[in-house]
């Protein structure tokens, strides 16, 4: 009989191990885990990390956004690759790939399925109330 609400935790851990025990569970058949090597897995590059947020008053002004949708929002670019390369700027929104408008990051993914390293890409974006394209070449 339990005295204290305390030592529940404690006899359900107890029973726990105790199962895992008697099925044959233990840490021991983790130990070969090997995580999968997607080292040699070649996809393109842009070189940008993008967040989604919804579409805000100040970009409402703008033709290009409706209220009731998100927006990539550029965070990182990251040295050396395409998009810093073509002068994408943390801040930017991306507004279409290819011409191809996206509106998150499921466009965004199957746009860049479709590419190969070494292909041209034209990044939409839209920068301090303009929007314009650069392009890169995919790495």
């Amino acid at each position: 009989m339990l005295k204290t609400w305390r030592s529940a935790p404690c006899i359900w851990l107890v029973t726990v191990l105790a199962l895992a025990a008697a099925t044959g569970c233990s840490s021991k058949a983790y130990k070969d885990y090997q995580p999968l090597d997607t080292s040699s897995i070649q996809h393109p590059q842009v070189g940008v990390t993008l967040k989604v947020v919804p579409v805000g008053d100040d970009l409402r002004l703008f033709s290009e956004f409706k209220a009731d949708e998100v927006v990539l929002v550029v965070t990182r670019v990251k040295d050396g690759l395409p998009a810093a390369r073509a002068g994408v700027r943390v801040g930017d929104l991306f507004l279409s790939l290819d011409g191809i408008r996206v509106r998150g990051m499921r466009e965004c993914l199957a746009v860049m399925q479709r590419k190969q390293a070494g292909e041209p890409i034209l990044l939409g974006i839209f920068r301090q109330g303009a929007p314009s394209t650069l392009q890169a070449t995919l790495q």
